[in-house]
């Protein structure tokens, strides 16, 4: 496996002041980002589903769908044009008519709501993408039980 890349940010040093041996060492160091990553709420997901539209044949379209998403902080809005379905049928092996029959599956059970022709936002109470506070934001005004989306930019600290 990999090792992370990092890089040190400083070193400290303790000192005897009578011996002046080294007694401890600190290092601090700093990790690269973490990668790009999509959350998945475990305990919404199969009460809202009821495990309808997941499975095998269609988590893989699933991950697809939910990488071209954008962030939390954007509405955690994905564009379905024809072109970004292709890529998707293209990175799964699956055809445009599973697709299709997936995304319809997922709009009837709330986890793609349809804001615009071809767009839809995913709901923030089964998949997070993004910073936490912005998710939150998101989920405060995202109603899948009565089907209505108010999304408002407010941002609170815990």
């Amino acid at each position: 496996m990999a090792k992370d890349k990092q890089r040190v940010i400083r070193e400290e040093n303790t000192v005897d002041k009578e011996t002046g041996e080294v007694v401890r060492r600190t290092t601090v160091l700093q990790f690269d980002r973490e990668p790009n990553y999509v959350k998945l709420y475990l305990d919404c997901l199969g009460v809202v589903l009821g495990n309808d539209g997941l499975g095998p044949g269609v988590n893989g379209l699933l991950v697809e769908v939910f990488k071209l998403a954008s962030y939390a902080d954007g509405g955690q809005h994905v564009v379905l044009n024809s072109y970004n379905k292709s890529i998707i049928c293209k990175n799964t092996g699956k055809t445009m008519r599973r697709l299709d029959m997936a995304i319809q599956t997922w709009t009837k059970n709330n986890v793609l709501k349809r804001v615009a022709r071809g767009t839809y936002q995913i709901n923030p109470w089964l998949f997070g993408k993004g910073e936490w506070r912005d998710i939150k934001g998101l989920r405060a005004t995202f109603d899948f039980t009565a089907g209505e989306i108010t999304t408002e930019r407010k941002y609170r600290d815990e």
